[in-house]
């Protein structure tokens, strides 16, 4: 799944930060989305200073997750199940 590339141009403020925000409404509960942001920058002789960042999003709140099983299973015999939540 790919977000389409775009270009954006901004200004720094006095501390030389600078924000930008993406809009993800349509990735929702799909897991953990992995971004890459290539930013440029020029400095007072106008050369160009650039950085390739990378970032993650989560599209839910929680993650449910089940362990595998060291073995097969039998058919009507109790079972314990490894269940885990993590937010």
């Amino acid at each position: 799944m790919d977000i389409q590339n775009s270009v954006r141009q901004g200004q720094t403020n006095v501390q030389g930060q600078g924000q930008e925000t993406f809009s993800l409404s349509n990735y929702k509960d799909i897991g953990l989305l992995e971004g890459l942001v290539f930013t440029s920058v020029f400095d007072e002789t106008d050369r160009p200073v650039n950085r390739l960042s990378k970032f993650e999003v989560s599209t839910q709140a929680v993650f449910y997750g089940i362990r595998n099983f060291d073995d097969y299973v039998s058919t009507r015999q109790p079972l314990r199940i490894p269940l885990l939540a993590l937010n």
